[in-house]
């Protein structure tokens, strides 16, 4: 016999329900900085990354070679344009090079440097960004470079390893050749290389030949006013040494070395011999 229908199971109708159209989020397409794209490159490229130590090193002056003892400069002559090679440091005085001990320098010398080039030589870490604010304000207004604000550290430093050129780029070469100097040397140790390089009068280099030009001594055997006179000589050594050595100074000269001699000598003795011993200690100040 044939089945019938209702013989059959029954099956669930399942009806399937149109899908609703699916909604993609919004791709947001992340476009890469270009910038840290090619500055990432290139810091992984080992070509780039020697060729950028190598010119970061030519443009921070080499403070750390004074720790060999030995600085080969380059100092100008008496024309300020013509410069030549002189070598100096406490290890090429075994040599024969002239190098003066920091023993060696009179106390009243150490303090006239202070007293006229940098006061605050003790308090600040090799540059003085007052200073350099004061000094960028002038040259502003003057609309070019006069004033460099330079602290006794950074003359060092121009001296030392740097050119006369009055650009800014020389002088962030200096301050950061300043702070370099100040972190690797005490202020003492600062102030016997200064003594050594810089200039007092056409081709007199360091403290032992401006003593042995102009007084004929050793530096350790200079007074109080030898001193005084030796570094109002700093600002125009060529003009101001020729003058002092013929014995005619002009009246800048003598305004300076009377504003450096009162800083150094006591009002009541004044008009006494002054002695080495009247000039106060620098260390006890400091």
């Amino acid at each position: 016999m044939g089945k019938k229908l209702s013989d059959f199971p029954k099956k669930p109708i399942r009806i399937k329900k149109a899908k609703a159209p699916h909604s993609k989020k919004p791709v947001i397409s992340k476009t890469p900085n270009v910038f840290w794209v090619i500055l990432k490159k290139l810091f992984w490229n080992k070509k780039f990354f020697y060729i950028s130590l190598f010119l970061i090193l030519l443009f921070i002056p080499w403070v750390p070679v004074l720790y060999f003892g030995t600085l080969i400069y380059f100092p100008y002559d008496e024309t300020g344009r013509e410069r030549y090679t002189r070598i100096t440091g406490p290890l090429v005085q075994y040599v024969g090079a002239e190098w003066v001990s920091s023993n060696q320098i009179p106390a009243a010398c150490k303090k006239a440097l202070i007293i006229a080039e940098d006061s605050e030589f003790y308090n600040h870490s090799g540059i003085s960004i007052e200073s350099i604010k004061s000094s960028l304000e002038y040259n502003r207004k003057q609309g070019r470079i006069i004033s460099g604000a330079s602290t006794i550290s950074q003359q060092f430093i121009k001296n030392a390893f740097l050119s006369r050129n009055k650009t800014y780029v020389r002088k962030i070469r200096e301050a950061i050749g300043s702070l370099l100097f100040n972190f690797l040397f005490s202020k003492d140790q600062q102030l016997t290389w200064y003594f050594n390089v810089v200039e007092f009068g056409p081709r007199v280099y360091g403290l032992t030949s401006a003593a042995k030009y102009y007084f004929k001594k050793n530096p350790s055997s200079l007074d109080v006013r030898e001193c005084a006179n030796l570094i109002t000589l700093l600002p125009r050594p060529v003009h101001f040494g020729n003058g002092f050595k013929k014995g005619h100074v002009p009246l800048a000269f003598q305004r300076r070395f009377q504003r450096i001699y009162s800083g150094l000598v006591p009002p009541q003795i004044k008009k006494k011999p002054v002695r080495e011993e009247d000039v106060e200690d620098l260390e006890g100040e400091n």
